[in-house]
């Protein structure tokens, strides 16, 4: 199965519709692979554990952030703060740039682009 970075939504959308449970297993799912990385890769395939070929990038998506604050709202649990705490320094030490923040063109080498989409700061 490749996981896409984008479907990060989905413990949030499950936390919204009453499924705390499985919300919570889908969060510390996708929270591994920003451990992991210090980011979400654009794909990342969970058979293989591997990056998914032409998607190891992470363009500083904030779908997981929103779902830690939707686990959080929902269970009142200290450990999203501290998820979010961890997701917060990882960006302050890997995509910190001189003049705001930059994407992470590659999660394995943590090299990073040198762009910073607006929904960064937008959302």
């Amino acid at each position: 199965m490749v996981f896409s970075s984008l479907a990060s939504f989905w413990p949030g959308l499950q936390v919204l519709v009453g499924d705390v449970e499985n919300a919570v297993q889908t969060q510390y799912s996708i929270h591994s692979l920003w451990r992991r990385f210090g980011g979400i890769p654009e794909g990342f395939n969970f058979d293989t554990g591997k990056l998914h070929a032409g998607a190891e990038g992470f363009p500083l998506r904030p779908e997981t952030i929103e779902s830690m604050y939707y686990l959080h709202k929902a269970t009142k649990d200290p450990v999203w703060i501290s998820m979010g705490l961890d997701s917060l320094a990882a960006l302050r030490s890997i995509n910190k740039a001189k003049c705001g923040y930059a994407a992470t063109a590659n999660v394995q080498t943590r090299t990073l682009a040198d762009r910073m989409d607006s929904y960064f700061l937008a959302e």
